[in-house]
């Protein structure tokens, strides 16, 4: 189980005077092995992307504000 509960519940229940619950090695464990997890994912992620990324940013110039040209398109004139 998470954090080894079984085990600090067996502690319990054999009568120990130590507070099994305070744990710092087992939180630093399981902050490391999920720090660990979303690094992977990030990287795999990032990985998958790269070619989007990179398409995506060549598009991302067009619609600058300095790019832009006043056209009809841009400012509709509605007519009733």
């Amino acid at each position: 189980m998470y954090f080894d509960t079984l085990a600090k519940l067996a502690k319990i229940r054999a009568g120990t005077t130590e507070n099994v619950w305070v744990d710092p090695l087992g939180y630093q464990a399981a902050a490391a092995e999920r720090k660990a997890a979303f690094e992977a994912e990030l990287m795999r992620q990032k990985q998958g992307s790269a070619g989007q990324n990179s398409a995506h940013n060549r598009r991302k110039s067009h619609y600058r504000p300095d790019c832009y040209q006043k056209t009809a398109y841009m400012f509709p004139v509605w007519t009733s």
